[in-house]
């Protein structure tokens, strides 16, 4: 908008109403999606190089899931999504290293 010359203003109490499909709102979709990516960044990542992941991977595995865990336990499941997440990513980052083409 900007290149073209035209004026952008910032509307901090704007609503904006928008359609987003139920299924989408869900855990599962998020938690999904997180390990989506992981897998798809692994096997990228990984390319033609060895199957075997690298041993760096192992610590953010087991933190990102132990984060998730803590969180879940202390906060509810309602606050440890964001963590949960992350674990799932880390879980498909791994399994797209060790079985996904490249």
């Amino acid at each position: 908008m900007i290149s073209l010359k035209k004026t952008v203003r910032w509307a901090p109490k704007a609503i904006i109403h928008h359609r987003i499909e139920p299924w989408k709102l869900r855990r599962t979709y998020f938690l999904q999606l997180h390990f989506r990516q992981g897998r798809m960044e692994g096997a990228r990542k990984r390319g033609a190089a060895s199957r075997i992941p690298p041993l760096y991977l192992i610590p953010q595995l087991a933190r990102a899931h132990g984060r998730a865990f803590m969180q879940r336990f202390k906060q509810g499941a309602h606050h440890s999504l964001r963590q949960e997440m992350n674990a799932a990513y880390f879980v498909g980052y791994f399994w797209g290293w060790l079985r996904d083409p490249a």
